[in-house]
């Protein structure tokens, strides 16, 4: 690929982002100059120091060009209510283009990254819930099922690896779940739904303790 062209960058006092520091500068060089004519002079001259004489020339040499330092002033002033104007007039056409673009997003659109994960699993539980809530053994059983599948997502979220779930709960110390308990035992259950199928017998109070198993996890991490 072709090397992009640069745009040559201007010397660093004539950079956009060096103009306060370049006019400070200037303004601190003439201070610098005036203090050192009124040194000189009385170097030069051989006439004994006195500061209070060098500072009422010193003063005496502003009030001079008082008028200069009264235009830079205005002219200062002007400049940064231009600026201001011109922030304010980009910040319009900004908030324009990205109106265009995204065609007036909502508010409730620019959640954080922690919240819209905790809506997408309150949404998961919510159907668990719908399927225990339900009147047939099968429902029952995909409601352990998908909560199986959310303690999974819950653990590798985490930061816990394992190419199974009973893997990944085995890295788990004690002191960083306090219902890891509650997690193996719910687990288990799942595991032999998964493996008897229609075969294993589940009646509605057992499902209904397993489902606040995983439940007791879940409001520990806080994702419901």
């Amino acid at each position: 690929m072709a090397e992009e062209k640069k745009e040559p960058s201007l010397p660093a006092p004539f950079h956009p982002e060096h103009r306060w520091d370049t006019l400070i500068m200037l303004l601190v060089l003439m201070v610098i100059g005036a203090i050192y004519q009124n040194l000189k002079y009385y170097f030069q001259s051989g006439t004994a120091i006195d500061f209070y004489n060098i500072w009422g020339r010193i003063i005496a040499w502003f009030t001079r060009f008082s008028f200069v330092f009264k235009f830079l002033a205005v002219v200062l002033a002007l400049l940064a209510i231009l600026w201001m104007i011109y922030n304010h007039y980009k910040l319009k056409q900004i908030e324009k283009a990205e109106e265009k673009i995204y065609g007036g997003i909502s508010d409730d659109v620019f959640l954080s990254e922690d919240a819209g994960s905790a809506q997408k699993e309150n949404g998961k539980w919510t159907k668990v819930m719908e399927h225990l809530n339900s009147n047939f053994p099968a429902d029952w059983r995909l409601a352990i099922v998908e909560a199986d599948i959310m303690l999974d997502e819950l653990l590798t979220a985490s930061g816990y690896h394992g190419d199974s779930i009973g893997e990944k709960l085995k890295t788990v110390e004690p002191s960083d779940m306090l219902t890891l308990e509650a997690a193996w035992e719910a687990h288990k259950v799942r595991n032999r739904i998964a493996h008897s199928g229609s075969a294993f017998e589940l009646n509605e109070r057992e499902a209904k303790r397993v489902i606040a198993l995983f439940e007791s996890v879940f409001k520990e991490f806080e994702i419901i």
